[in-house]
Parts: structure tokens; sequence; C-alpha cells
């Protein structure tokens, strides 16, 4: 089985690579504190709800007959691979209806055929634990108090815009937590519940405008999630971030 991927917005085939096999699935390990007590049989754990960084590796073959040629060629998957920085989107045909966060630091080892144009290699990308659903990333717009349900067995941190009716204050609440907003910019702000940052349309700060029920960010747990809103609000956009593990 062959297959393709995408990296920050560009497709594989785009460079004329091929997944030459259905990759190897990892599953993150979950993060915890192990205490040895003295005179206390095994140890004792306090486990987190979070998971460590996983590895994505794909075997690539590379090569395109005519329009590759050494070693321009092969330096121009380099800088595919190598340019972006941070984590970006990675995604596959293999698991169509998942994405992940990744990023590649390399190094770009790559086994030379036919005098340069044609190539193999294992690349390895660093994913974040989360294989998030590409359904979650369709944010949805809420008019009256409704409910969304979260199907998977995480709780996801999701993204929520707010839209204001009028100048003034208004409170959202989602599944418990309520938002109070003050003066709610013209264009709206942005509530990021993973970042536990608060910005306007454009990218500044508005965190001294937002205060929280709860010393966390909210969360959609799994099942029903109250999402309601009162004020000068007029409308809310829950981009859910839905993911497993």
């Amino acid at each position: 089985m062959t297959g393709l991927i995408s990296w920050n917005g560009q497709r594989s085939d785009q460079f004329g690579i091929m997944v030459e096999k259905f990759p190897d699935y990892s599953r993150p390990r979950r993060k915890f504190d192990s205490y040895t007590i003295p005179g206390r049989n095994g140890d004792l754990i306090m486990m987190q709800d979070a998971w460590e960084n996983v590895e994505q590796k794909y075997s690539i073959a590379a090569g395109s007959g005519e329009q590759s040629s050494a070693p321009g060629y092969f330096s121009a998957i380099a800088r595919w691979l190598c340019s972006p920085a941070g984590y970006c989107e990675l995604w596959d045909d293999f698991d169509p209806g998942y994405f992940r966060l990744a990023y590649y630091d390399g190094p770009f080892d790559i086994e030379s055929l036919a005098d340069g144009r044609y190539g193999r290699a294992v690349i390895k990308f660093i994913c974040m634990p989360q294989k998030f659903l590409i359904s979650g990333k369709e944010a949805v717009e809420i008019t009256a108090a409704t409910q969304i349900r979260n199907d998977t067995a995480y709780a996801s941190k999701p993204l929520i815009k707010v839209e204001r009716s009028a100048a003034g204050n208004g409170t959202v609440t989602v599944s418990g937590t309520i938002f109070t907003i003050t003066n709610i910019p013209e264009a709206g702000l942005f509530i990021d519940c993973e970042a536990m940052n608060c910005y306007d349309t454009i990218g500044n700060n508005l965190n001294n405008r937002v205060s929280s029920s709860s010393s966390q960010f909210a969360s959609l747990k799994p099942g029903n999630n109250a999402i309601g809103f009162s004020g000068n609000v007029r409308r809310v956009f829950v981009t859910p971030r839905w993911f497993e593990i």
C-alpha cells in the first residue's frame, strides 16, 4: 500500500514522494510521578491527566524520473521538512479522519538511487500526543443555550469566539465554567482554552477583560456539555478540538 502525507499545508506527492507502507502506530505514554516509600511494597504513583509526545515515522520513496535531479531535488524535500518552525499540522491518508500537531527536527538522510533521481528514507516527526479529529476543527455557531456532545473519551480544550450584540459586558458559560467579559470588542474576542489566553481578532492580548469562575479554563468533557451566554453577547462560535489518544 502506498500513500501520502501532508505537512504544514504541502503534500508529499507535490515532491514526487510516496509513503511505501502503512506507518506504525505509537500510543503515547501517560505522564506520572513515582515515589518510593521506605518499608512499603512497590511505588506510589500519581497519574496525570496528560501524555508525553510520540514519534511518527514514515518510510518514503522519492523520485519522479526526469524532473528529479540531485542535489537540487533532495534539497527541495529537505526544505519542505526542515523549514517550518514549531508545531505544524501533519496528516496522512492512512488515517484520514485525524491530524496531528508535530515538528520535524531532522536530520534528513536519504539513500540515493539511480544517480540521485530516486531515493529512500525514513522520516520522523515528533507529535503531540493527541490525534485530533478533523471534524473538531469546524466551529459550531451557538445563538441560544444548547448542548455540545463530546463522543470521545477525552476532555478537549475548545477555542471560543464571542461576538457582541451591543457595546458592554457579557458572560459565556461552557460546561459549568463562567467567563465574564468586560467591554466586549466590536469585532469580538477569542478565548483559547488550550493556550489559556484571550485575544482580539488581530491577536492583541485581552486577558485583563476576561475572568473565569474556575481556576482552569473550560473543557468539553465526554458526554453532553451545556453552552450558554448572557448580557451583551449575540452569539458564540465553539471550535471543539476533539481528539483521541
